[in-house]
């Protein structure tokens, strides 16, 4: 029987990949608002238009799977106490002070 992918990790170890991809989940939404709010200043239905809104399409898509990766990610973690922001201090002190 096939192990799930990440099943040899530790709690900690998932919770410290899971606060990265939220990190790069949040990095993709200020891009698509960049993108959107760059759209909203072309003229409308001109290529340029277009191209942007297919490239905003594309990119709402990788969201929306960076999402579905994301609960998956959650689901194998243990119910605990700690938040996505609390590991992200934790790191944040971590590289600060090594």
């Amino acid at each position: 029987m096939e192990r799930p992918r990440g099943a040899d990790k530790d709690p900690g170890t998932r919770k410290r990949e899971l606060t990265r991809h939220s990190n790069e989940m949040l990095a993709a939404i200020d891009d698509l608002h960049g993108m959107e709010s760059e759209k909203r200043r072309l003229p409308i239905s001109t290529p340029g238009f277009h191209r942007l809104a297919d490239d905003i399409t594309a990119r709402s898509r990788e969201v929306f799977r960076m999402a579905r990766d994301e609960a998956d990610e959650a689901d194998a973690i243990p119910t605990g106490t700690e938040r996505i922001d609390d590991i992200a201090e934790e790191d944040d002190e971590a590289s600060s002070s090594g």
